[in-house]
């Protein structure tokens, strides 16, 4: 028995300096310090925050979830602008939840060696913008306006996430020279873009000296599917050396910043781009609607009590919105054109469950919709602006039709030097609120030209189109959808934040009123 006590005590020891060792070399400290290794650090955890901005309207902590929300880890997140005691708290409130453990999975060697880090089981990817090289070290990686950035031997994940910063910086200080050229309502060329980059990366080469910039490095690729780029053009492109053809792709081999842009030059003008708005996403979504709705904090920030912001702000922030291809609106669509530049802010009809919601580009650029309520309310009828919705739209001029979906009365506003571009109401349409199939059917009936620009209250359910125009146009249609007193509490208070004074049958009552008839006697 005696021997047994002793054995087993031998035992018990060897087992217990066995996994306290093996907690050390994972966690690469030399030397026991207590049970305070055994702490994993959580910093790669897979996470997802709900999408659903929680936080109070117009808050600095709305504006960081905003940020933030999209993070995959709680790494990315701190990146994004989340404190630790934004996690913290997300986590608590339900905001944030761990994402899913591959339970019942068996991983393989190579596997196992890059989770025991505790890096993401998404094999060599730390977080967007940051990937391992298949070795030690690090990758912070960009990639914009068909031009993809490096930052290579990064020894740690903290290095590669200064140089993903700096990149962003790099990123922004384009987007800057791009939106000032945007916002004098000017384009900016092929050629143009190539001057930003090179201006960019030598402003931060110089702010930067110890992040080696210029060891960065940078490519180009496009997909061979892409409908400009014809067999002849790829023929003539493969006999630089610098560009290589795969079986889907074409690229511009990595080089140094000065033959990558030639490279990207060659490959942007073959596929048929002459101006940077050509390109997809640079009048762009995320970073023109980011820098419109900036702007609009600024210039409301700036106004006093009873004052209205200014055309030209307004004209400004329109210009760096980044307008979607909507190719919904069949209804409106000119003659020839397959998508409009068309936007829908406010409140919309959720698909799947038919709930009334927020539309997406709302999300994160609420003073954006402030801005453009507090412009319009200044021509509105007494300065009140009933409405749930507001279409807004870019240098297109709707065909004839009728809306659907919409209660009726309202409100017009639109800005842009251009000419032309009235609004034709067909005040006393016999087929009011019929579908827009059969709305040329009274088209030789009475009509009205309303000067849109001054500021126009019309009924949506009857017959109206713009008429042609010249130059830069951007008009806003503010409106009610039918269902609007099915709205929750907290999606009203989301639109009354945004400007809108919720509408009510009285007041719906009140700017039908101000439609405009025909006159008697013609």
């Amino acid at each position: 028995a005696e021997r047994y006590k002793s054995s087993h005590g031998l035992h018990m020891r060897i087992y217990t300096l066995l996994f306290f060792r093996t907690v050390q070399r994972l966690r690469g400290v030399r030397g026991f310090v207590g049970l305070s290794l055994m702490k994993k650090n959580r910093d790669d955890d897979a996470i997802c925050f709900q999408q659903d901005n929680p936080k109070r309207l117009g808050s600095a902590s709305y504006r960081r979830y905003s940020a933030y929300c999209l993070a995959k880890t709680v790494r990315e997140a701190i990146f994004l602008g989340a404190t630790r005691a934004d996690i913290k708290f997300d986590e608590a409130a339900g905001f944030l939840t761990r994402g899913p453990t591959r339970r019942g999975k068996k991983l393989g060697k190579a596997t196992k060696k890059l989770h025991k880090n505790g890096l993401p089981k998404n094999k060599y990817k730390v977080m967007h913008g940051i990937h391992r090289d298949g070795g030690k070290n690090f990758i912070a990686e960009r990639y914009f306006c068909y031009l993809g950035v490096q930052a290579r031997q990064n020894k740690s994940i903290e290095g590669a996430q200064a140089a993903l910063k700096a990149i962003d910086r790099v990123q922004a200080g384009v987007q800057t020279r791009i939106h000032q050229r945007i916002m004098a309502g000017k384009t900016s060329s092929l050629e143009d873009f190539v001057t930003y980059v090179k201006a960019a990366v030598a402003d931060e080469r110089k702010a930067s000296p110890d992040l080696g910039v210029e060891t960065w490095r940078y490519y180009s690729k496009n997909v061979l599917s892409h409908p400009g780029l014809t067999a002849a053009k790829v023929r003539q492109l493969v006999k630089d050396p610098q560009i290589s053809k795969g079986d889907v792709e074409i690229r511009v081999l990595q080089g140094n910043l000065e033959d990558t842009l030639q490279g990207w030059l060659k490959l942007s003008k073959a596929i048929g781009l002459s101006e940077l708005d050509d390109i997809v996403g640079v009048d762009g979504l995320n970073a023109g609607r980011k820098a419109a709705d900036e702007l609009a904090r600024e210039a409301l920030a700036a106004l006093t009590k009873g004052e209205f912001p200014s055309d030209a702000v307004v004209l400004k922030a329109l210009r760096l919105w980044g307008f979607d291809k909507s190719t919904s609106r069949q209804n409106v669509l000119p003659k020839g054109h397959e998508w409009v530049h068309s936007d829908t802010l406010g409140i919309i009809e959720n698909r799947l469950d038919h709930q009334l919601i927020v539309s997406s580009p709302c999300k994160g650029h609420e003073s954006f919709v402030r801005l453009l309520s507090a412009w319009a309310r200044k021509r509105s009828p007494n300065g009140a602006l009933p409405f749930t919705t507001i279409s807004l739209n870019k240098n297109y001029a709707g065909r004839m039709h009728r809306d659907a979906g919409n209660i009726g009365p309202s409100i017009g506003v639109a800005t842009g030097p251009y000419t032309g571009g009235r609004l034709r109401f067909w005040a006393g349409d016999s087929m009011k609120g019929m579908r827009s199939s059969c709305v040329e059917q009274v088209r030789k009936e009475r009509s009205l030209f309303l000067n849109i620009k001054k500021g126009v209250v019309f009924d949506g359910n009857c017959a109206h189109e713009v008429e042609p125009f010249k130059g830069e146009r951007y008009s806003l249609i503010f409106f009610t959808v039918k269902k609007y007193q099915k709205t929750s509490d907290a999606v009203k208070r989301k639109m009354i934040h945004m400007g809108a004074d919720w509408p009510t049958a009285a007041s719906l009552k009140r700017l039908q009123a101000e439609v405009p008839s025909l006159p008697k006697g013609e």
